[in-house]
C-alpha cells in the first residue's frame, strides 16, 4: 500500500523550502508538489515542519489522497502513474480555463483569425451562462442545447459557435483524460446527443464588367463628414479590384517596406503560416489606381504604408467600416438588402471577369490571387516571376474600365450554362483527386468565405478556382477530405464520389491467383505464368499482372516473388486504384511532381490518349530520359487518368524509339 508523508527537499536561492508530499509506493518514492514554502524558523532540528498550519493543511490532502487510494486497486501502478492518477482525479476542471489555454496555443501556432472565431464562442456561451468560469460539470447536453437553441436567429453563428466549442471539448477528452490508467477528469462528453444547425447559405456572387462600372462611377452619397464611410468603401474596394483582389487585413498591415519602385509585395496573412513560400506575392501598382493609392499613404516618418491605422485600431475594425461604406452606396443606389456588395464581392469579380472575360485559366487565376493549389511545394524551391501576374491584372483593369464589352457571364456568372463535350471533359480532367484532411483543416476551409453550397457533410468553399471548379470539402465517417469539382454537380452524383472514395479508401480487395500455365521461351526454357487477379469494390475481377518463374532456378523463384509482392503491397496502398512497378517510383504524383520540378523529359511507351471502356485498365511506362530511369505504373480508376492527362500537359514528353 502507498504511503505519504510530508517533507521539504532542498532549500531554495532565496532560503525557502518548498513543501512536498512524499509518495512511497513499490519501494520507489515520488513526490507531490505543494504550493506551500517554510522558512528555517518552521523547520525542526530533524527537519521536520513544525508550522501548524502548513501540517493541517497537508495532512487533508494525505486524507483525500488516502481515500483515492482505497477507492482503486492500484497494485499495477508505477509511482510515477499513481502520482498522475491522484493530482488528476476527482478534481473539477474549468471549461474556461482549458478553453483560454487552447485558444492562447492556436493564436501562437499562427491561427489568429481561427483563435479569434473560437474566442468568440467561448465568450458568447460564458455570457449565455452568466459565467466566465464555465465548468466541464455545467456543460450538459439539455445546457448545450438551449445554448444553441438561443443562436437560431444568426446566420453563421449558429453552426460556428458550437463547432468550435466541440472541437475544444474533443481536444480536452485526449488530453486530459487517460481511460487505461483510469484518469477520467471529464466524466462525459454531452456533445454525442447534441445537434449542430447548419448555418444559412450566403452566396456571395461576383458581378459583371457592367455592374461595376455603375458602382465605381456611382457619386457617392452626400455626407458631412471629411472621410466619408462610402468614399472609404468605394476607394479600398477599388484598390482590391485593381491589386488582384487583394485582402483588407492585407491593406492594412502593409509596411513602407512592402512598397518599392511601383511594386507592393507581402505574404497573405490568411495563409502565410500554412504555405511553404508564406503566400508571398508582388503586385504593381498600375497608373489608374494611382491617384486613389497615393491619396491614403502615410506621413513619412510612420511605419506603415497607409494611414488607415491611426483611424482604425485593429484589421476587423477597418473591414467592418469598409463594408458599411460599400452597403451604403448600394442603398443609395436602391438596390435590395440582400443583394448589396460587400468587400469579397469585388476580389471574386477580379477572378471572375479574368477567368471568363481575359482568357485566364487555373492556374493564371490562381496565381495572379495568391492561391497555391498544389503548386505550394514548387513555390517553396523556386524563385517567382511575378509579371504574369501584373499582366493579367492589367487586362482586368482594361476590360472594366477602358471598354465597354459586356461580360460573358452578364449580371452575375451563371453556372447552369451548358457547356460542349470536350469543355466537360477538360473540365473533368482539372478535377484535382480527394485528399485527406485534419477536421480543423476542414472548418479552417469552411470558415474561410461563405459556402456556395453547404450541407451536413460537405460544402463548396466560395472562391472559384477555374470556371466552375470550386474547392470541394466532405466528411464521410470522422474523416475529412477535400478535391476539386464543379459547383453543378448534382447532389447524388457528390454523394456517389465521396462514398466511392471512402469505399476505395477502406477497401480491403481481395487477392487471388488463377491456374498456372507452362510456356516455352526462344532457348526452350520451361516458365510458369501464374496469373493474380483483385476483386474491385463493385465485385470485378481485375488482371494484375503474371508471376513468372522459372522452374530449375530457386534465386529467380525468390526474386519473382518478392517483386510481386511489392507489386501488391503497391496496389494496396493505393486503394487499388493504381500500383507502380518500381518501388523507388510508389507514387504516381510525386514523380510528376519531381519530374515537372526538375524540368525532365518522360520517354512514353505508347500514345496514352484514351481509356477504352472495354479495357479494365492502362498502362503508363517509359523512361526518363535524362536519368535513365525507368517507371511503370498501370492504372484502373479512369477519373484518376484523366487528371493524369491533365498534368502531363504540363510536362515535357517524348515517343520512346520501339
Amino acid at each position: 500500500m502507498a504511503t505519504f508523508k510530508t517533507i521539504v527537499r532542498y532549500k531554495r536561492a532565496d532560503g525557502f523550502y518548498q513543501v512536498y508530499i512524499r509518495v512511497l509506493h513499490r519501494s520507489k518514492s515520488g513526490y507531490i508538489k505543494t504550493d506551500k514554502f517554510v522558512t528555517d524558523k518552521q523547520l525542526s532540528k530533524s527537519g521536520e515542519i513544525k508550522d501548524a498550519v502548513i501540517n493541517k493543511y497537508c495532512a487533508q490532502e494525505i486524507l483525500r489522497y488516502t481515500e483515492l487510494v482505497n477507492r482503486k486497486d492500484v497494485s499495477g501502478y508505477s509511482v510515477t502513474e499513481l502520482i498522475e492518477y491522484l493530482m488528476n482525479s476527482d478534481m473539477e476542471v474549468c471549461f474556461s480555463d482549458y478553453a483560454t489555454k487552447f485558444i492562447n496555443r492556436m493564436a501562437s501556432e499562427g491561427h489568429e483569425r481561427n483563435a479569434k472565431n473560437y474566442r468568440l464562442a467561448v465568450n458568447h456561451l460564458e455570457r449565455y451562462l452568466g459565467t466566465t468560469r464555465v465548468m466541464f460539470t455545467h456543460l450538459s447536453s439539455s445546457v448545450l442545447t438551449r445554448w444553441i437553441n438561443s443562436l437560431s436567429l444568426t446566420n453563421r453563428a449558429k453552426e460556428m459557435y458550437p463547432t468550435c466549442l466541440r472541437q475544444i471539448f474533443k481536444r480536452a477528452l485526449i488530453e486530459l483524460n487517460d481511460e487505461e490508467r483510469g484518469i477520467v477528469r471529464i466524466k462525459y462528453n454531452p456533445w454525442l446527443k447534441v445537434s449542430i444547425p447548419k448555418s444559412d447559405s450566403t452566396v456571395q456572387r461576383a458581378i459583371s464588367a457592367e455592374a461595376c462600372r455603375e458602382f465605381f462611377n456611382r457619386p457617392l452619397p452626400e455626407t458631412k463628414m471629411i472621410s466619408s464611410l462610402p468614399e472609404l468603401g468605394r476607394d479600398v474596394a477599388l484598390l482590391s479590384l485593381c491589386l488582384g483582389g487583394i485582402n483588407t487585413v492585407d491593406i492594412f498591415e502593409l509596411k513602407k517596406e512592402n512598397y518599392k519602385d511601383g511594386i507592393i509585395g507581402y505574404k497573405r496573412a490568411k495563409t502565410k503560416h500554412s504555405r511553404k513560400d508564406e503566400a508571398y506575392i508582388e503586385m504593381r501598382v498600375e497608373p489608374f489606381i494611382q491617384a486613389t493609392f497615393d491619396k491614403y499613404l502615410s506621413d513619412e516618418d510612420d511605419e506603415y504604408l497607409f494611414k488607415f491605422h491611426k483611424r482604425y485600431s485593429n484589421p476587423d475594425s477597418f473591414n467592418a467600416n469598409v463594408n458599411i461604406g460599400i452597403r451604403k452606396i448600394c442603398a443609395d443606389m436602391g438596390m435590395k438588402k440582400e443583394d448589396y456588395y460587400c468587400y469579397y464581392t469585388f476580389r471574386h469579380t477580379w477572378a471572375t471577369i479574368a477567368q471568363n472575360d481575359c482568357d485566364a485559366n487555373l492556374y493564371e487565376v490562381a496565381f495572379g490571387m495568391n492561391h497555391s493549389h498544389g503548386l505550394n511545394i514548387t513555390r517553396g524551391y523556386v524563385k517567382i516571376d511575378f509579371t504574369p501576374a501584373w499582366e493579367l491584372n492589367a487586362k482586368v483593369i482594361d476590360f472594366i474600365f477602358f471598354s465597354s464589352k459586356k461580360s460573358k457571364q452578364g449580371k452575375a456568372r451563371d453556372f447552369e450554362t451548358p457547356a460542349d463535350k470536350m469543355f466537360r471533359i477538360h473540365l473533368k480532367s482539372k478535377c484535382l483527386p480527394f485528399k485527406e484532411i485534419t477536421e480543423s483543416q476542414y472548418y479552417e476551409n469552411m470558415d474561410m468565405l461563405p459556402p456556395v453550397r453547404h450541407t451536413r457533410n460537405f460544402f463548396f468553399i466560395g472562391e472559384p478556382c477555374f470556371r466552375d471548379l470550386y474547392t470541394f470539402c466532405f466528411h464521410v465517417e470522422g474523416r475529412y477530405f477535400t478535391g476539386l469539382r464543379s459547383v453543378t454537380t448534382p447532389r447524388k452524383e457528390l454523394e456517389r464520389q465521396m462514398e466511392g472514395h471512402y469505399r476505395s479508401l477502406t477497401f480491403r480487395g481481395g487477392v487471388t491467383k488463377g491456374p498456372a500455365c507452362a510456356i516455352t521461351g526462344k532457348t526452350n526454357r520451361q516458365y510458369l505464368l501464374t496469373p493474380y487477379f483483385f476483386t474491385d469494390t463493385d465485385g470485378e475481377k481485375k488482371f494484375i499482372c503474371n508471376l513468372v518463374t522459372g522452374p530449375d532456378e530457386e534465386p529467380d523463384i525468390r526474386n519473382a516473388r518478392k517483386n510481386m509482392a511489392e507489386i501488391l503491397l503497391s496496389l494496396r496502398r493505393h486503394h487499388f486504384l493504381y500500383f507502380s512497378g518500381h518501388k523507388r517510383r510508389d507514387d504516381m504524383e510525386t514523380f510528376l511532381e519531381e519530374v515537372k520540378k526538375q524540368g525532365h523529359t518522360l520517354l512514353a511507351n505508347g500514345k496514352l490518349l484514351q481509356f477504352p471502356m472495354n479495357r479494365e485498365s492502362v498502362s503508363f511506362t517509359g523512361t526518363v530520359k535524362e536519368t535513365q530511369e525507368p517507371f511503370f505504373f498501370r492504372i484502373y480508376d479512369r477519373d484518376l487518368f484523366l487528371y493524369l492527362l491533365s498534368t502531363l500537359r504540363n510536362i515535357r514528353r517524348e515517343k520512346a524509339e520501339m
